[in-house]
């Protein structure tokens, strides 16, 4: 099975004929613009392609070796990364509202979060249901949640668990050692 890809040109859509280079031109422009990351994908037997990206998207959700994008060289091919595809093969196809799950992209220096939001457009490219993909940066808000965990979970000068910690800890390990053992 082939990797999953993006492709930014020389889309094609279920009958095999390409989109002409004027109307992919210009709505690949369209999302060069955005200010923040965006792609309009399709699948195909369960599995995401990308139509149109954002250099934005690219720098997200692709493999770092592979994230330089550069469209109006020829067919430009950007592997998403598998932990992403996986997540999207458990989308619900048709959707009444949008779709949200949390990513984390793996490796790098920066650990971010992102909140991925995928919406069912109400237009059609050649017959092909669109999606419009944004991953919003959600990384202040986990940090924001752990931080506020640890201040009322633990005590402030030595970092113990205080009695609400504790008393979660206690709860945790009671639970554990009464659980009925399988073998």
């Amino acid at each position: 099975m082939p990797d999953p890809i993006l492709k930014t040109t020389g889309v094609m859509s279920d009958s095999g004929r390409p989109f002409d280079e004027a109307s992919e031109n210009l709505q690949q422009s369209y999302f060069n613009a955005m200010p923040f990351p965006a792609a309009l994908i399709t699948f195909n037997n369960k599995k995401p392609v990308v139509l149109f990206c954002n250099q934005n998207f690219i720098d997200i959700a692709s493999e770092p070796k592979t994230a330089n994008l550069s469209p109006w060289e020829g067919d430009t091919t950007v592997k998403l990364h598998p932990e992403l595809v996986a997540a999207l093969k458990y989308m619900p196809l048709s959707q009444d509202k949008p779709y949200q799950f949390d990513w984390m992209p793996p490796g790098g220096q920066k650990k971010r979060c992102y909140k991925i939001i995928v919406t069912m457009m109400s237009c059609q490219i050649q017959g092909m249901t669109c999606y419009l993909m944004v991953p919003v940066d959600n990384t202040q808000a986990v940090e924001l949640q752990s931080t506020m965990r640890m201040k009322i979970l633990r005590d402030s000068l030595t970092g113990l668990p205080n009695r609400i910690g504790f008393s979660r800890l206690l709860d945790d390990v009671i639970l554990l050692e009464n659980r009925p053992y399988s073998f």
